[in-house]
């Protein structure tokens, strides 16, 4: 399914993702 995406368009899905999930843990602790 990811298999047309450029490496560095998976790599940035990722960090995005990650920012985001931290970002809603933060969020929960405050």
């Amino acid at each position: 399914m990811l298999d047309w995406l450029d490496e560095d368009d998976i790599v940035h899905f990722i960090l995005e993702t990650v920012a985001k999930l931290d970002l809603s843990a933060f969020e929960r602790k405050v």
